[in-house]
């Protein structure tokens, strides 16, 4: 049985009922999850923005797959191992934020239509973030071979290029899967805008289809969200338990 929306009525309309105490509390849960979502996607952007700058260190060392040799191998390797461990924190966070906007929409799924969707498309976007992670790190890893040894021996000797085609074809599987995931995203947070009449977690929603506003999207989502969980935890129906 559909509870009806918690805000976003018309002037004049007759108020809802109030929803079941284990509803509310139910869907209060998936609302503080999506905060939480929001607040780790916001930290994934800030290492996202640090990962550029190792990248751009170690185009400037040594790069023996391309036959250019700049300062020592040791040190390429050192930034590499950083960048990797660049990419691990991104992905966990990245994967931490997509598992609680997964579960946030299960949640919410229980008491209203049209979050059906963007869990399944959610689910999706995960598998993609582990094939990315796991094309990234299958090619770095050939990065990595190849500096450690091409000062004894031919670089085609320490790579494996096969392994480097898997894990091109990985990152593209989880391109078009993250893709998926990503429009599951933005249309689970709009419904999300919608159903709670929050207007900035809607414009949040809509400015994540643009890339280069990614920073401004999480932080009009995460406030967004946040005020809906104040709002919402104080439209508590008799019987309801204690918010935490």
């Amino acid at each position: 049985m559909q509870s009806a929306p918690a805000s976003g009525m018309m002037p004049g309309s007759p108020a809802p009922a109030a929803p079941p105490a284990d509803h509310w509390a139910t869907e209060l849960s998936g609302i503080r999850l999506a905060r939480l979502a929001a607040l780790l996607s916001l930290l994934g952007l800030v290492v996202a923005l640090v990962a550029p700058l190792a990248f751009l260190v170690v185009l400037g060392l040594h790069i023996p797959i391309i036959g250019t040799s700049f300062g020592s191998a040791a040190f390429t390797i050192t930034i590499l191992e950083e960048l990797m461990a660049i990419i691990l924190v991104g992905f966990l966070l990245m994967l931490g934020a997509l598992t609680l906007y997964l579960l946030a929409f299960a949640k919410i799924r229980k008491n209203a239509d049209g979050f059906g969707a963007p869990m399944v498309l959610t689910l999706l976007g995960l598998l993609g973030a582990f094939l990315l992670v796991l094309g990234a790190g299958l090619i770095l890893g050939q990065v990595y071979s190849a500096v450690n040894c091409a000062a004894g021996a031919a670089v085609g000797s320490c790579i494996s290029l096969s392994t480097v085609a898997a894990g091109v074809y990985a990152i593209l599987g989880g391109l078009f899967l993250a893709f998926l995931g990503w429009i599951g995203l933005i249309l689970g947070l709009y419904r999300m805008g919608k159903r709670y009449d929050s207007g900035l977690t809607k414009v949040g929603a809509i400015l994540y289809i643009i890339p280069f506003l990614n920073l401004v999207a999480t932080i009009l989502v995460f406030i967004g969200i946040h005020g809906t969980v104040e709002k919402y935890a104080r439209s508590a129906p008799p019987g309801a338990p204690a918010s935490g």
